[in-house]
C-alpha cells in the first residue's frame, strides 16, 4: 500500500510517495536490463512540461521533490542526503538548475547517466536532443503518450548495468512554453553504476 506524507526539508516542500527499494518493470516494458526505481524526480514548477513529467513519475511511484527558480532548499536536501547515501535522482529543470545539482551529484559520487535538452523552436515545435544508453533513449523515445509524460515515466527507473553511451535527436510537433525557454530532463546515478560523464556531449 502507497503511503503519502508532507514534509518540509530546508524549507521545501517535499511530497513524498513511499515505494520499494528495487522492482522491476511491468511485462509491457520488460527487457533484458534490469530496471531499478528512482528515489526522487525533482520539477521546477514554473514549467508545464516539467509539471507534466513529474505527475507521470509520480504515478509510477517516485518521490517528488518540486522547486520554482531558486535551488538553493533543494541543493541543500540533497547534499545532506546524499552524505549519508548515493541514491538515484532524475527530474526537469532548466539547464541553469542542472547545472548546480550535477556538480554537487559529481561531488558526492554521482554521474550523469542521461540527459536530454528539450529545444523549443520559433516554428511551434521542440527538438529533442538526448544523451545516454541506446535501452534508456528507446525507453524515453518509445513512449507514446505526450512527449513530457513519456520523459517523466521513463526517468522513474534507472539500470545499474547500462554502461554505453549513445545519442539521438527527436522532433516533436507541439506548442512551446509562453517563454520558449529550453529545459533540460536528467539522471543521476551513483558514479559505480553510471554512464561516463555526458557534459561535453551536451
Amino acid at each position: 500500500m502507497v503511503n503519502r506524507r508532507e514534509v518540509v526539508v530546508s524549507g521545501l516542500a517535499v511530497s513524498i510517495l513511499a515505494r520499494t527499494s528495487a522492482a522491476s518493470l511491468s511485462s509491457s516494458d520488460s527487457s533484458s536490463t534490469e530496471w531499478l526505481p528512482v528515489q526522487y524526480f525533482v520539477a521546477d514548477e514554473r514549467f508545464r512540461e516539467a509539471r507534466e513529467a513529474s505527475r507521470a513519475a509520480a504515478r509510477s511511484g517516485t518521490a517528488l521533490m518540486i522547486f520554482s527558480a531558486d535551488v538553493t532548499a533543494l541543493y541543500e536536501s540533497l547534499d545532506l542526503a546524499w552524505r549519508s547515501a548515493r541514491f538515484a535522482v532524475s527530474g526537469m529543470t532548466t539547464p541553469a538548475g542542472l547545472f548546480v545539482l550535477e556538480r554537487l551529484a559529481w561531488d558526492r559520487g554521482l554521474r550523469t547517466g542521461y540527459r536530454g535538452v528539450h529545444r523549443f523552436t520559433s516554428g511551434g515545435s521542440v527538438r529533442h536532443e538526448l544523451f545516454g544508453s541506446s535501452e534508456l533513449l528507446r525507453r524515453v523515445g518509445g513512449e507514446r503518450r505526450p512527449w513530457a509524460s513519456g520523459v517523466g515515466r521513463a526517468l522513474a527507473w534507472w539500470s545499474p548495468g547500462e554502461a554505453t553511451p549513445n545519442a539521438t535527436a527527436l522532433l516533436s510537433q507541439m506548442l512551446p512554453s509562453a517563454d520558449g525557454a529550453t529545459l533540460v530532463s536528467w539522471l543521476l546515478t551513483p558514479k559505480s553504476n553510471s554512464l561516463r560523464l555526458l557534459a561535453e556531449q551536451a
